[in-house]
């Protein structure tokens, strides 16, 4: 896996501009969705896409991971790593939403939240 493990973002994805991991304090940006990303590594949506799909079989990363087909358009998704059991997806917030946070803080404030109700 690009980001050696089994968690295909918005991080590693033909629609991300910009750094995804700046040190500089710059955000990248979405082009497919218009909004910039303060965090993207473990969150995507139902459209990431590889920037180059695997060797021969151009099958896409996430693809491999779960159903694509299980996931709503309109929202953002987040990989988890819930106590030992492999990584798993939960719904992070709507994209319209996701769209207004501007600041690493408020990511983190939201991941929070998720984090508390999937702790158990």
């Amino acid at each position: 896996m690009p980001n050696g493990g089994v968690t295909p973002d918005c991080a590693h994805c033909k629609h991300l501009t910009g750094d995804a991991f700046s040190s500089d304090g710059t955000m990248p940006t979405c082009e497919l969705h218009t909004m910039t990303l303060p965090v993207p590594i473990r969150a995507f949506c139902a459209a990431r896409t590889d920037p180059e799909p695997q060797e021969q079989e151009q099958v896409d990363w996430l693809d491999v991971e779960l159903d694509r087909t299980s996931l709503r358009s309109g929202m953002m998704y987040l990989w988890l790593d819930m106590q030992g059991k492999p990584f798993t997806h939960v719904e992070f917030a709507l994209i319209s939403d996701y769209a207004k946070w501007q600041t690493r803080q408020r990511w983190y404030e939201e991941f929070g939240k998720i984090v508390e109700k999937y702790r158990d």
